[in-house]
């Protein structure tokens, strides 16, 4: 299997964990040191970004989201994915909320695993 096909693998598995509502696999996936950059220049961290998969995939929780991994550059043990990521979830007074956004993540082969290390919102 090429490394790019191991990644898409790897980013596939991570929509899978998010889908089934499993915050300990989904931890998995995301290394210590990640950092999301939002368009507007905000940023968070590894502990920011797990506390908002423990409450969006909350056992109360409908959050499903879609993901098409749209380009693949891989070079050694690093790679950029190009991703677009939709989501629907059930919000105050039931009303259905759905969202998309692009983002560029880079993944780093850490132990002959890939993990999620940036994501910059497009």
């Amino acid at each position: 299997m090429s490394a790019e096909q191991e990644v898409r693998r790897q980013r596939e598995a991570l929509a899978e964990a998010v889908n089934r509502h499993d915050v300990e696999a989904v931890k998995t996936f995301v290394h210590p040191s990640y950092v999301g950059r939002t368009q507007a220049g905000g940023s968070c961290g590894y502990e920011d970004i797990i506390g908002l998969a423990e409450r969006l995939l909350a056992p109360d929780s409908d959050f499903e989201e879609a993901v098409e991994v749209e380009d693949v550059a891989v070079s050694g043990d690093r790679a950029r994915l190009t991703v677009r990521r939709s989501h629907v979830r059930t919000g105050w007074l039931w009303l259905k909320h759905r969202g998309t956004a692009r983002a560029v993540e880079t993944w780093w082969k850490v132990d002959g695993r890939w993990q999620l290390v940036e994501e910059q919102e497009l």
